[in-house]
């Protein structure tokens, strides 16, 4: 999900040469396979775990819930449920494992999420750094309020989605989840914090 398209792996290899957009091999195989999952996925996962654990969790609100936040990412579900299983055991309200899995618990685990460095948020700043125009974009869209239309033709917006970080809401370009959103005001707020001198 995370991978280059090929045409930007050829202007990453040959930088001195006239830019192009076909593959080292002139094919253009299109990748058309969603590789988030949808709440059946979410809830068919939580239904393997419950069977094993048997928490009493109401699978089908927590899977709608962990949808609302990711929207599918498959590494973010992955993690939050990772981190209310092995993180939120025993702290605090969540001394048991019907506690753990609820509103409160998948709450608990988002803030620990974006709290602590994680490989998935080093490489959006990465990547962000080298796409200053994406960037950009981003804080446009955050900060300014503006829509850009969604036009995969468009090689920022392209990029973007490559990426997961863009999607397509209604033909305008949107942060593809709640977490992204989260994560990239923080960021962008942080590093205002640093360079605003006044601050």
């Amino acid at each position: 999900a995370g991978v280059y398209d090929v045409k930007t792996l050829k202007l990453k290899l040959h930088p001195q040469e006239e830019t192009k957009y076909n593959s080292p091999w002139n094919i253009a195989v299109d990748f058309q396979i969603d590789m988030s999952f949808d709440c059946k996925d979410i809830k068919s996962m939580l239904e393997e775990y419950e069977a094993e654990h048997r928490t009493g969790m109401d699978t089908e609100k927590i899977s709608r819930m962990l949808y609302e936040y990711t929207s599918g990412y498959p590494y973010l579900v992955s993690k939050i449920c990772q981190i209310m299983d092995e993180r939120l055991s025993g702290m605090g309200e969540f001394r048991e494992k019907a506690a753990i899995w609820t509103k409160e618990g998948v709450l608990a685990a988002l803030k620990i999420l974006l709290k602590e460095p994680n490989t998935l948020f080093d490489d959006m700043t990465k990547k962000l750094l080298d796409h200053p125009q994406l960037k950009e974009m981003l804080q446009h869209i955050l900060f300014g309020g503006i829509d850009f239309p969604f036009k995969r033709e468009t090689p920022v917006v392209d990029l973007g989605v490559t990426f997961g970080f863009l999607k397509d809401k209604n033909g305008i370009v949107a942060v593809s989840n709640r977490i992204f959103e989260t994560q990239l005001y923080d960021m962008f707020l942080a590093e205002m914090a640093v360079n605003n001198k006044m601050y």
